[in-house]
């Protein structure tokens, strides 16, 4: 797990960054998904690249922020 962080950590970052506009609240989200990620990383890991997946639980989790915002 942690040589995929470091591999593609800076490429969440960017995508989080587009998402929420927000370097700060960026680097929130990466942390919040790779812990999503982490807590299923044996499933993941075994079911191809998991740089789809992390990518994935990175934006539904801004959605949802985003959600939790606006309401």
């Amino acid at each position: 797990f942690a040589d995929f962080v470091s591999a593609e950590q800076p490429g969440l970052l960017r995508l989080a960054v587009l998402l929420s506009g927000d370097r700060g609240h960026a680097e929130d989200l990466v942390q919040t998904a790779l812990l999503k990620t982490y807590r299923h990383w044996d499933r993941v890991s075994r079911s191809g690249p998991p740089s789809a997946y992390v990518r994935r639980v990175l934006v539904t989790s801004h959605a949802s922020w985003w959600r939790r915002l606006s309401t």
